[in-house]
């Protein structure tokens, strides 16, 4: 069961070695975490908004969001650090695991964009497309899974596509994976260079997620990655739309569905300002009224909370509520919208400005 906290290894490579076939893959000197930590309930999050972020209009995809964060509780298995449970073949049908494990995978490459690569800002790239105002139906296995953004002010894009694999070889086929990766990314940055949006693309990400399963203890579930970066000098259509779009997800996940197909149309915030307020490290954030519908009860099930406690409250820094609430940019500062990510026993504050409160 996912329970608890688990943490996941990091291994960067070099591009050129990720790209060139026939040539071993180099490890790329880093000076940053060579883990990624988290809670149970933060990749539960993080693992709905990948969902969510395809179209937070689609009130189904909470459905497809609360089966899978269920699904995670047969996955995982006990282990400290992240494994799946041991002879998992026998246990799923093999398409059920490939989908299971890739979105995993993907609430894991979640998590590492927003903690480890400093990008708060995620969407589906579908969910992109439709936010700058031209979506086209692109084939999944041709185009990145996420855009990402380092600031709430966004005016270039990266693109990350995630890959996931149970095998318990340790990086057998990692390679051609993590190529076959970054090829998507460049697909991806094709179908915005041939659209009206243009290709506002300034880095790519390929992530390969792989999980041992608990047994094995020759080796370590870990995210291999490699990161080419890419010169341009355009920039993102609509931003407004772009950060409204991303936040979309977050009020889709706690039940206000109307904010949130709002968001997900343009639209600026329509809700009174929350009276409840909390101060984290000198900021403020507002704690949101959210619904009592189905989603928010599942990710307050007992599988994520604390023995005796009440349940989670939901929130979101005030500067980002501002933001949504007016559409002004000018008026809020750059230093403003840096969330330093925080998971304790207290709190999950993601580096987007969203807080859940134990």
């Amino acid at each position: 069961m996912l329970i608890g906290r688990r943490s996941i290894n990091l291994e960067e490579y070099t591009c050129v070695s990720a790209r060139t076939k026939h040539s071993r893959l180099i490890i790329k000197t880093r000076t940053g975490p060579t883990q990624l930590h988290f809670s149970a309930l933060r990749v539960s999050v993080a693992l709905a908004r990948t969902i969510l972020s395809i179209n937070p209009r689609r009130i189904e995809l909470a459905f497809q969001s609360m089966s899978s964060i269920l699904s995670l509780q047969t996955l995982v298995g006990n282990t400290k650090k992240l494994a799946l449970v041991d002879d998992i073949n026998l246990k799923f049908r093999d398409f059920s695991l490939t989908t299971r494990v890739g979105e995993l995978a993907q609430a894991i490459s979640y998590l590492f964009a927003q903690d480890i690569l400093g990008k708060p800002i995620i969407v589906d790239f579908e969910g992109y497309l439709r936010s700058q105002g031209h979506y086209i139906k692109v084939d999944k296995q041709s185009s990145p899974d996420f855009v990402l953004c380092d600031s709430l002010k966004a005016k270039q894009i990266d693109l990350l596509e995630s890959k996931g694999s149970t095998v318990n070889q340790v990086k057998n086929g990692l390679k051609s994976t993590l190529r076959v990766a970054l090829e998507q990314c460049d697909s991806g940055k094709s179908i915005l260079a041939a659209s009206p949006i243009g290709s506002a693309v300034k880095n790519s990400f390929g992530t390969v997620v792989l999980f041992p399963e608990e047994s094995v203890t020759s080796w370590d579930a870990c995210v291999h990655f490699s990161d080419p970066e890419i010169e341009t000098d355009v920039t993102v259509k609509d931003p407004l739309a772009l950060i409204k779009y991303h936040f979309a997800s977050w009020f889709m996940l706690i039940g206000l569905t109307e904010e949130a197909v709002g968001l997900a149309s343009g639209e600026n915030l329509q809700m009174m300002q929350p009276i409840e307020e909390k101060i984290v490290d000198d900021k403020k954030y507002y704690i949101l009224n959210k619904s009592h519908g189905l989603f928010p009860n599942i990710i307050n099930d007992d599988f994520f909370a604390k023995i005796g406690s009440e349940k989670k409250k939901y929130g979101i820094a005030s500067e980002v509520f501002e933001l949504l609430s007016t559409g002004d940019f000018q008026s809020i500062k750059d230093h403003l919208l840096i969330y330093n990510p925080i998971s304790n026993d207290d709190m999950e504050l993601f580096s987007d400005g969203t807080i859940i409160l134990y």
